[in-house]
């Protein structure tokens, strides 16, 4: 079986060169981002368990525990970390595709994980979308029950 050699154009390996950038810059913008989440789930999480939640104003500022919001954040936090891996993975090996012969096998793994990150976001965002409904109608039968 015969491997053909193929080669990406100049104004393709361009065009994939500036994509890896701005992917890359994303992907620790990401990071970033990902690791406020956490810094911000645990130095709640602490800031409440020292505060405390007795009283009429701490019902008033927070229907739930607050403990519960901290946890929403480190799993919010932990939910980012694999579509910006992947994107990140594909920032990775875009940018060596230019660099190197083996331009078809680079090139098929930077897709698959573009292909992976386009594929988380798509499920998560169903999903995001599928929670705001059911708060949706939670609130609406909340406030229909309580008046």
């Amino acid at each position: 079986m015969e491997q053909s050699e193929s080669h990406l154009s100049a104004p393709v390996l361009q065009s994939l060169r500036e994509a890896a950038g701005w992917a890359r810059f994303l992907a620790i913008l990401g990071f970033i981002g990902m690791g406020m989440m956490v810094l911000v789930g645990v130095i709640s999480g602490i800031a409440f368990l020292f505060a405390g939640t007795e009283g009429a104003l701490a019902d008033e500022m927070m229907p739930f525990n607050p403990i519960l919001f901290s946890l929403l954040y480190l799993v919010i936090g932990a939910i980012y970390y694999l579509p910006i891996k992947y994107l990140y993975n594909f920032s990775a090996r875009a940018r060596e595709i230019s660099a190197t012969q083996s331009q078809e096998v680079l090139l098929r793994g930077a897709m698959d994980a573009l292909r992976s990150h386009y594929k988380f976001i798509g499920i998560y965002t169903i999903a995001v979308f599928g929670l705001y409904l059911l708060v949706g109608i939670g609130a609406a039968v909340y406030f229909a029950l309580k008046s």
